[in-house]
């Protein structure tokens, strides 16, 4: 039996339509709240501002977004006016990062010698953990 040009174009029509059906799977990396796939955008009402889905999260296409107190520019987020608690409902007056927990215990960044030998004008009581002396390092 043979197939016309037009039969063998739907033939193959199908035949994708059939293997996106059956995998089951997305074809892209998505995000979550909203779900999107990758390249997606949307409108997000709450800050004014376009983003669009990177694979796995959201990211605003302004330069700068402020959020309340919150304001991330690039790969930086911080917080200007006070201090931060996690596992607190209050911050410590005298503290700028206060963290409460009697099941876990604070984590460090953790690297060689190297590494922290490496970090190019250190600020001063900068911390990080060296895994070649297993000591903190300040």
């Amino acid at each position: 039996m043979f197939f016309g040009r037009n039969h063998i174009h739907r033939l193959m029509i199908i035949a994708l339509a059939l293997m996106v059906i059956i995998s089951g799977k997305d074809a892209y990396a998505a995000c979550a709240n909203p779900t999107g796939n990758a390249g997606a955008m949307v409108y997000n009402t709450d800050f004014a501002v376009v983003q669009f889905c990177n694979g796995t999260s959201w990211v605003s296409t302004a330069g700068s977004v402020t959020t309340s107190q919150w304001t991330s520019t690039g790969n930086d987020i911080y917080y200007n006016p006070g201090g931060v608690a996690v596992g607190a409902t209050s911050v410590n007056a005298s503290a700028i990062l206060d963290l409460n927990s009697t099941t876990k215990g604070f984590l460090p960044p953790r690297m060689t010698t190297a590494q922290v030998g490496a970090i190019a004008s250190p600020a001063e009581g900068l911390v990080a953990y060296d895994t070649d002396t297993h000591q903190l390092k300040i």
